[in-house]
């Protein structure tokens, strides 16, 4: 290898703060070191382009272009200019190159006398999770097969530009610019080779535009008729061609989530030893993995299973932030002792957080044997601020990252075992809410509340009442007053034998 192959490396940047160290990282730490690393912000108004200064202060190879904002074209394009090597690569501000990823490909590239390679890929989520199982490139790609499907990612694209000039490699303003300007340099007689190895991926975020298909097929249409000037027929043969590709490619991007991925975390009490543990598990008809949170001031403890948690304390809240803490797979569904699950509910389970691959939070409908305390089922559909009210803990799964990394915990004030003896969940669901995290509610029964008498609610009383007026304050404490108000107009024909509207409203405002 010579030394003076240095290859260029394009970054455009756009307020990329929750990703770009990552990606920093992944290119600093190439095993093949003779690079040029050229980010070019586009006008972010994030810290962005501080992230870069950091690592440039102790990294000569990186160097950054300010510019305003004009678009990822243009960026890109500004790197291409400023581009002093003889091998050209690209990469995102949100994605990330294994760290043999240049040294690999350019031995491709030389070995074979290539001018244009790129290389197998997988998708991440927004999260960083993988999506799909290994993404193809294929032997090789002319002109006519990327017209029908190509595979080429900025990410994965390496360009000897001793073989093809700059100005081929220059990116149109349009949508897909990428796809656009890998026709270009086909249609002028060169060929894409395929290598067969993974050595980047490629996050699909929320927001990214090749998550919103209906946008990407419609551009497309657009690329072939406006772009390519291909007329009527070639178009429909071309994008029928995209369309059935799209939909095999998008098949293996669905990330079945199997039943060793679930946890049950199970809040009791006084469990003594290993037949209790069966016992409690036959009787919820737990058939998959499992958290028991076992709090007891008991000393005569003889549980060895390390999927048992032996504490010394109480309270539901701080049970369910021992989970938190220490569950260890990637769904958790929350349980007390007293549910019983029903056969069917791995398989509701899956199929919801399969349906709903953005969600944060799933909540289930759970039937309750309390005739004082029915649960109401709602409609399938996103939780908000007033749906969250009606959700109690044991209907709540949660995937385990999505709750640590936005530090979400229960309220160790509030819930079974301490002076405001429920409310835990609301508030917990409000906070996921206003950091701004998917909830959504499934209309599918998967378990049912064995107890049929409820361990805190002894009637409408003015204790009940100054105890929700708490929970509210915590929910929102701008608009406490308001929920206050909602909920003594919406239980009314619940409580009025009791109290009148007046009285309700003065004991939750904590005025009697």
């Amino acid at each position: 290898m010579k030394c003076n192959d240095l290859i260029s490396i394009v970054i455009p940047v756009y307020n990329a703060s929750k990703y770009i160290e990552e990606t920093i990282k992944s290119i600093e730490n190439q095993t093949y070191q003779n690079y040029e690393a050229i980010f070019i912000d586009d006008g972010s108004s994030d810290n962005s382009v501080e992230i870069i200064e950091k690592h440039k202060s102790q990294n000569s190879k990186i160097k950054i272009i300010k510019n305003s904002h004009q678009g990822v074209s243009k960026a890109r394009n500004i790197g291409i200019k400023n581009a002093k090597g003889r091998f050209l690569t690209f990469i995102d501000s949100d994605d990330i190159w294994l760290e043999s990823k240049l040294e690999k490909q350019i031995e491709f590239v030389k070995e074979n006398d290539y001018a244009f390679v790129y290389c197998n890929f997988k998708y991440l989520s927004d999260d960083g999770r993988k999506l799909s199982k290994e993404i193809k490139a294929g032997n090789k790609t002319d002109y006519n097969k990327a017209l029908k499907n190509i595979r080429i990612l900025t990410a994965t694209a390496m360009i000897d530009l001793n073989k093809i000039s700059k100005e081929l490699c220059y990116m149109p303003d349009v949508m897909n610019e990428d796809i656009v300007t890998w026709w270009k340099i086909l249609k002028n007689d060169y060929i894409a080779y395929g290598q067969d190895e993974v050595l980047a991926y490629y996050r699909q975020t929320k927001n990214s535009r090749s998550s919103k298909k209906h946008i990407t097929s419609y551009y497309r249409w657009k690329l072939y008729r406006e772009q390519e000037k291909l007329g009527i027929f070639k178009s429909i043969y071309y994008f029928t061609n995209y369309v059935i590709n799209a939909i095999i490619k998008r098949s293996s991007l669905k990330r079945k989530i199997n039943s060793s991925k679930i946890q049950v975390a199970i809040s009791t009490q006084n469990l003594k030893n290993e037949s209790d543990v069966d016992k409690l598990l036959k009787k919820m008809n737990i058939k998959n993995q499992f958290l028991i949170i076992n709090q007891t001031s008991s000393e005569n403890i003889d549980i060895k299973n390390k999927k048992v948690i032996t504490k010394n304390e109480k309270g539901l809240s701080r049970s369910r932030n021992t989970v938190i803490e220490n569950a260890t797979e990637d769904i958790i569904l929350i349980a007390d002792d007293d549910v019983i699950y029903n056969n069917r509910y791995e398989e509701i389970i899956l199929k919801a957080w399969n349906k709903y691959k953005n969600a944060d939070i799933i909540c289930f409908y759970v039937e309750s044997k309390n005739a004082k305390r029915k649960i109401k089922r709602m409609r399938t559909g996103k939780i908000g601020y007033i749906r969250a009210m009606r959700i109690v803990s044991f209907e709540i799964s949660f995937k385990k990252k999505s709750i640590q990394e936005n530090k979400l915990k229960f309220n160790e004030n509030f819930g079974a075992g301490t002076e405001n003896n429920r409310g835990e969940e609301q508030i917990f669901l409000y906070e996921a809410i206003r950091k701004g995290m998917k909830v959504i509610f499934v209309n599918k029964k998967i378990w049912e509340a064995g107890q049929k008498e409820s361990t805190w609610f002894t009637g409408y009383n003015p204790e009940f009442f100054k105890i929700q007026g708490k929970i509210f304050k915590k929910m929102s404490a701008k608009y406490y007053k308001i929920l206050i108000l909602q909920y003594a107009i919406r239980k009314y024909f619940l409580y009025n034998k009791e109290f009148s509207m007046k009285q309700a409203i003065k004991c939750m405002l904590n005025e009697h």
